[in-house]
């Protein structure tokens, strides 16, 4: 497989995995919170032909109930799962795929830098070239500028590239080396097991959610 190719399936599956586990979290939770509510005891009994302010009227608690199962938990955990999935392509991207996630992201950088003027290239420019492409971060992809989003509030990339800059030639130079070299800068100040997913507030929300139904069931 090319360069080019192996660089597109990496963003490709990364996406994937990003997008799969947020619609693990939204897809479970509607279907849980849906049985969950089917699953319930009838509190309020109305005729077929009631209306919504009859319906709110008489069975405020009941609305209120099915707004929490079928609104409300579901909301919770598409946030919670928004975050597990940053969580979980942090890890596949920057701990397992950690040479070619910093091959993609140079890659981005210096052809953003061959958009502009040659001497843009240079080192005197390198500095607000790379602090201006890691604020804003507008050629990568949303789940790349959502995961480097992340990462730069611990490493400070745009003075990592700058300091390899001045050991490479940025123009001409061996981009998988360039790649290398920030990867190992980068090292520096994180540890790759502060990226592992985090299941834990997941897990308390499942508790609660499930301690709910059954406070509403049995009691």
């Amino acid at each position: 497989m090319s360069k080019i190719g192996s660089l597109l399936g990496f963003a490709l599956g990364t996406t994937r995995r990003f997008v799969g586990r947020i619609a693990l979290f939204v897809i479970g939770s509607v279907v849980l919170n849906i049985v969950l509510f089917i699953l319930l005891p009838t509190r309020c009994p109305l005729s077929s032909g009631a209306g919504f302010a009859q319906i709110f009227a008489e069975c405020s608690m009941s609305v209120l109930i099915g707004a929490l199962f079928l609104v409300g938990f579901p909301i919770i955990y598409a946030l919670l799962g928004y975050k597990n999935a940053i969580q979980n392509t942090l890890h596949y991207a920057y701990t397992q795929n950690k040479d070619v996630f910093f091959e993609y992201i140079t890659d981005k950088f210096l052809g953003k830098i061959n958009m502009g003027s040659k001497a843009a290239a240079g080192i005197v420019n390198v500095a607000d070239f790379s602090k201006r492409f890691f604020d804003k971060l507008d050629n990568l992809p949303f789940v790349f500028r959502a995961i480097v989003g992340v990462l730069k509030k611990i490493i400070p990339f745009a003075e990592i590239v700058t300091k390899v800059a001045q050991q490479n030639d940025l123009e001409t130079g061996n981009r998988q080396l360039i790649a290398g070299n920030i990867a190992r800068e980068a090292d520096t100040y994180l540890k790759t097991d502060l990226l592992q997913p985090d299941w834990t507030l997941p897990g308390v929300l499942f508790v609660i959610n499930m301690g709910v139904f059954a406070l509403l069931k049995f009691l």
